[in-house]
């Protein structure tokens, strides 16, 4: 075997420490600016539509809710016009009005909670509500 004739007996070996030191770094660039690639790419194909379906399903709630308060606020003030009191805040209808809420709600769990019998009794909505 010939030895290397050198100065530093180990100047070799440092210096292939420090490429394999910068190979290592060059790697761990490449996988960031992968991951950076990927999490874009992810942003753009699932975050973009996601949040463009959120905005217009919270704008569908929204206008919803605008004419469900229309309609309370036209009901009080016929309410205020004809009959000189409240609509909504009468205590006999307010009764009658969760009465009937509750009735709708309830059919609207069990038409949702998919606990049917197959070959059973008729239990979809519109038989459970004609009762």
């Amino acid at each position: 075997m010939r030895e290397r004739v050198t100065g530093n007996p180990r100047a070799p070996e440092q210096a292939d420490q420090v490429k394999i030191m910068d190979l290592a770094r060059a790697l761990g660039n490449i996988r960031r600016k992968r991951t950076a690639c990927r999490r874009q790419l992810a942003q753009r194909t699932v975050d973009g539509p996601l949040r463009k379906a959120r905005a217009t399903l919270f704008r569908r709630q929204a206008s919803i809710l605008m004419v469900l308060v229309g309609l309370a606020l036209t009901f009080e003030l016929l309410g205020w016009i004809l009959v000189r009191q409240s609509f909504l805040l009468n205590e006999q209808r307010l009764v009658v009005m969760i009465l009937q809420v509750s009735v709708i709600g309830i059919i609207a769990v069990g038409r949702d909670s998919g606990d049917h019998q197959p070959a059973a009794i008729d239990l979809s909505s519109g038989s459970v509500g004609r009762l």
